[in-house]
């Protein structure tokens, strides 16, 4: 019973961390940064994140933004602190990183006609692999799966297919220097 309720205490965000990010939000709101943080950190999203730990190592959304705030001509202004910052703060992280990269396309969501179209231009990984199966990799399918395609289409990194991260540069040619 103590170690649950000191654990439940230890997720707590500190006043003193509250005051900060309180003052951190509100100077970031009158600087002059063009940072991806400052565009994308409403009060809406403030408000909802502010009070969030994550659950195994306690960041906060001041962990997550801290140098953004000291630091207004950051381009991003956002680092994870630890791997559950990602979906702990996801509604900070996700228009971030969208924003950021652009070209992601999460399967997740993705429409059957976008995935079909991306499966047979032979871009885009597909579900049904036996050997992905039986080692039970499949088991949330379509879930933290997705891709990155560049505008040339000959650039692309899958992410949670086999490999964590496979990354696919390709050239028509024999020119290994442009792959």
């Amino acid at each position: 019973m103590f170690l649950r309720q000191f654990c439940k205490c230890a997720s707590q965000v500190p006043p003193e961390v509250l005051e900060e990010l309180e003052q951190g939000f509100e100077d970031m709101k009158e600087c002059d940064s063009k940072s991806l943080l400052k565009k994308h950190l409403t009060k809406e999203r403030f408000d909802k994140l502010k009070d969030k730990t994550t659950p195994t190592y306690n960041s906060t959304l001041l962990d997550c933004i801290r140098s953004g705030l000291k630091n207004p001509d950051s381009g991003v202004g956002i680092y994870a602190p630890d791997p559950e910052a990602y979906s702990t703060f996801s509604d900070i992280f996700d228009p971030i990183i969208e924003d950021y990269h652009g070209t992601y396309f999460p399967l997740c969501g993705m429409e059957k006609d976008k995935q079909q179209e991306l499966i047979d231009s032979h871009l885009l990984f597909k579900e049904g692999d036996r050997f992905l199966k039986d080692a039970k990799a499949t088991r949330y399918w379509p879930t933290g799966r997705g891709i990155y395609i560049n505008d040339n289409r000959n650039f692309l990194v899958w992410v949670n297919e086999e490999d964590h991260v496979r990354i696919i540069s390709m050239e028509k040619g024999g020119n290994l220097g442009a792959v």
